[in-house]
């Protein structure tokens, strides 16, 4: 289980089950993982500025 997994499919258009698929290793998307990194990384931002 990815917590958040579906809000972030979304925000980064794509399925649940593609995002679930490149991130546990079952497919390969390297544009994806940057994406979802840098995705990552801003919330992490916005949360600690609150």
């Amino acid at each position: 289980m990815i917590p958040g997994i579906c809000a972030d499919a979304q925000k980064l258009g794509v399925s649940r089950m593609h995002l679930w698929a490149v991130l546990s290793g079952r497919r390969e998307s390297d544009g994806l993982v940057a994406r979802y990194m840098e995705l990552k990384k801003k919330n992490r931002i916005e949360v600690k500025n609150g």
